[in-house]
């Protein structure tokens, strides 16, 4: 039973940090239109909201 819950509790904070860092890696790869996609309201969508601010952000500048 523990095994199986590490799994389940493994996937739900592995998965999120995936997506940041498919984000990072089309940032780095110049694509500044990307945004990491977060639902609800626990610390991972905080994170993912304060990373597409500042992806936000980086776009307007290079802009100017």
């Amino acid at each position: 039973l523990s095994f199986w819950l590490s799994r389940i509790l493994a996937k739900g904070i592995n998965t999120p940090i995936q997506s940041l860092v498919k984000g990072t890696e089309q940032i780095a790869d110049g694509n500044l239109n990307y945004e990491v996609k977060a639902q609800g309201k626990n610390e991972f969508a905080v994170l993912a909201g304060a990373f597409n601010q500042m992806v936000d952000d980086l776009r307007v500048r290079t802009e100017e």
